[in-house]
């Protein structure tokens, strides 16, 4: 394979930039094309990798002229997020021209270039690749539901966002590819396979067709074949595929991240079983993803976090005492919790009146930190609350007075309530 103009440029993406090790980002802008044997044309690719990158996923943008530049914003903002690993992107361009012919009339040369020459070319730039993700649009789109008939181990995730066309009564001409589909789907070839694809609210006349497939996914799709098909609210045609790429990649990667409670809410988390649920979410995720102790420790504590907070903000205190005394019924298990938060969880008890238990956090946080004007000025509210105001006044003044050493962003509020339980106290 011949390869010319390799142009390797160091962009900073607005929604990029430096990666949390300070590592750029870099992008190889094969600018001439890879000298195709197989399609007997030039292809213009472009690749984009992070400086040092462990990334072993390859996402495989096609039409990369217009959505290459999506993709991997979407999967910064992922990254950052910590709902995908590192991906890296290489995004196919092709000319109008070219698109009709390498979806429609040569599908299956193309899909030989992917696999013989551009994969090589990836990985001769130090990328070794162990999962294989493709995105497409329209025509693109279609190619890959094609392809996923045909070769459904080619890649590990299919993302099609509004393919088009697609059996219909817009596209009857479509019914032998359709057909194909189907008994592949039948089959249970397509086991192990996942399958994300998006249309827009109103997508003509993209809805005719996907009326048909979502119908033959619910009734023919196997249990092992992962798939689902999401209706993009406020998107049209055109506008929908970087939500396709950011939902695509992030429901590839569905359990890659802690367990966040806060986008289900409590209601949702106990229909999945609650506390089973939790456990059972930790485990998988463990076995997929092959995480060290450390990092799932780290996640298990981060997600105990997000589902305490969760109750608090929900006002939900027999959700929120049930989990405390799940979680924490060995207090010292609140060391790996920030203060901060565990301060939040004193205040909660203590707006609910259980003041023991309020005091039990609050105790061991100044056992931990003698000198947290914070957790000084909660045992002063506590006190305060149970009408105990010359402790309420010690407490709350210990709390000023650590605070003005560190000027305290919070010592005015501090010294309101040390006013308050004074003033209590005269009275």
């Amino acid at each position: 394979m011949n390869f010319f103009r390799c142009v390797v440029v160091l962009i900073l993406f607005a929604s990029a930039g430096s990666d949390a090790t300070g590592n750029d980002s870099t992008v190889l802008d094969v600018s001439g094309g890879i000298k195709s044997k197989v399609l007997q044309t030039d292809i213009h690719v472009q690749l984009f990798s992070k400086m040092g990158s462990r990334a072993k996923t390859l996402l495989i943008v096609l039409d990369g002229q217009h959505y290459f530049e999506q993709a991997v914003a979407a999967n910064n903002a992922l990254f950052r997020m910590e709902e995908v690993p590192e991906v890296s992107v290489v995004g196919i361009n092709l000319s109008p021209s070219q698109r009709s012919e390498m979806y429609y009339q040569k599908p299956d040369q193309f899909n030989k270039f992917i696999a013989s020459e551009l994969m090589p070319y990836v990985e001769s730039q130090g990328i070794k690749i162990s999962t294989k993700i493709i995105f497409g649009w329209e025509l693109a789109g279609s190619f890959l539901l094609d392809t996923l008939a045909q070769q459904p181990t080619a890649f590990d995730g299919y993302i099609a966002a509004s393919p088009t066309p697609v059996y219909g009564s817009y596209f009857p001409a479509e019914l032998k590819s359709f057909e194909r589909f189907k008994q592949t789907l039948v089959k249970g070839d397509m086991n192990n396979s996942f399958f994300y694809f998006t249309e827009a609210n109103h997508d003509f006349p993209v809805q005719y067709g996907m009326k048909n497939l979502v119908a033959m996914m619910e009734k023919y799709a196997p249990h092992a074949f992962e798939w689902q098909h999401q209706k993009l609210m406020n998107e049209t045609h055109q506008s929908l595929t970087f939500k396709t790429l950011f939902n695509g990649m992030k429901s590839y990667y569905a359990g890659y991240s802690y367990l966040k409670i806060d986008g289900m809410g409590l209601d949702e988390f106990k229909k999945r079983g609650g506390i089973k649920y939790f456990e059972d979410y930790h485990a998988k995720r463990k076995k997929r993803f092959n995480f060290n102790d450390e990092k799932l420790a780290e996640d298990s504590v981060n997600s105990i976090n997000n589902l305490i907070l969760q109750s608090i903000s929900e006002d939900d205190y027999a959700s929120f005492d049930k989990f405390m005394d799940y979680f924490f019924v060995d207090i010292k298990a609140l060391k790996d919790i920030h203060p901060n938060q565990a301060n939040n969880f004193a205040t909660f008890y203590l707006k609910n009146q259980q003041y023991d238990k309020a005091l039990r956090i609050i105790d061991f946080l100044l056992k931990q930190d003698s000198g947290s004007a914070k957790a000084m000025n909660n045992k002063g509210d506590v006190y305060f609350q149970m009408h105990h105001h010359n402790k309420a006044v010690i407490w709350h003044q210990k709390a000023v007075d650590e605070a003005k050493k560190i000027n305290h962003w919070r010592l005015a509020e501090f010294q309101l309530d040390l006013d308050k339980s004074q003033a209590a106290l005269i009275d």
